[in-house]
């Protein structure tokens, strides 16, 4: 027997206990009066259903939450609060704190990255800068060279300074050279 059957059946049992005692007419308004009760115990009773279904779904969704909160706490804390009551102040200043640090680390390796990169390039540089001279020179005594076998050979020719002076490849490597000189 359902439930509702047994209330129907409650309810009609006392209407027959009762029923004897009372008149006609105030039988039929006690009648009425119980059925409203029974519809109205008939309501609540579907209403606290509905109630209580509603405030399992709210515990059910609430239980998620906090799981889910539990385990981004100890991801973005690398284990520290994993606890899902910390207030969330202290779980966002722990994680800039990781990060801030982080951060530093990876710009000192950075830095120091860098910097030996800088010092490399700068080898480099005073290398370059250094055979670039020499190259100089070296077209310069081959200008002399020349210079001196014409000569010899009873030729006509620009001196050397004159001929160093209109080469603008060589001036241009001499002003590279002199102005890096001074930065090496």
């Amino acid at each position: 027997m359902s439930k509702s059957d047994w209330k129907d059946n409650t309810a009609k049992e006392l209407l027959d206990k009762v029923a004897p005692i009372l008149c006609d007419e105030e039988l039929d308004l006690e009648a009425e009066e119980l059925r409203m009760i029974v519809t109205d115990l008939r309501t609540e009773n579907a209403q606290l259903r509905e109630d209580n279904k509603a405030l399992t779904d709210d515990m059910a969704d609430y239980d998620f939450i906090v799981e889910q909160v539990a385990k981004v706490y100890d991801h973005i804390t690398n284990g520290q609060l994993s606890k899902p009551n910390y207030l969330a102040e202290v779980v966002i200043a722990h994680y800039d704190d990781c990060i801030t640090a982080d951060f530093k680390e990876r710009i000192k390796e950075e830095t120091e990255e860098l910097a030996g990169e800088i010092n490399t390039l700068k080898a480099d540089k005073r290398e370059l800068v250094e055979a670039l001279g020499k190259m100089n020179r070296a077209y310069v005594r081959l200008l002399e060279d020349g210079y001196e076998r014409i000569m010899y050979a009873g030729g006509n020719c620009d001196p050397v300074d004159i001929m160093e002076a209109s080469s603008p490849d060589l001036r241009q490597a001499k002003a590279a050279v002199a102005k890096h000189k001074e930065k090496v």
